[in-house]
């Protein structure tokens, strides 16, 4: 995605793409949470939801942070 964002000279999207997966990364080995399934007895896992690994914070979480900062430049006169 940063790729084609850049060749379609959207720089400040192929940035934050990038920095969206570095600072996940950073901010999951400063937090160092557990998914619940790894911490509480007899969690009940549905779907295909992930039972290891780092839990915190949401990668979803950083995509509409990251969306924002993108956005927020435009809205200047609100």
């Amino acid at each position: 995605m940063a790729a084609a964002a850049a060749l379609l000279r959207r720089l400040r999207l192929a940035a934050a793409t990038l920095l969206k997966v570095w600072l996940e990364a950073v901010a999951k080995m400063v937090v160092q949470r557990d998914r619940p399934a790894e911490t509480l007895p007899d969690v009940i896992l549905r779907g295909q939801s992930a039972a290891h690994g780092l839990n915190c914070p949401s990668g979803h979480a950083m995509v509409i942070f990251a969306i924002t900062a993108l956005v927020a430049p435009y809205f200047k006169g609100w």
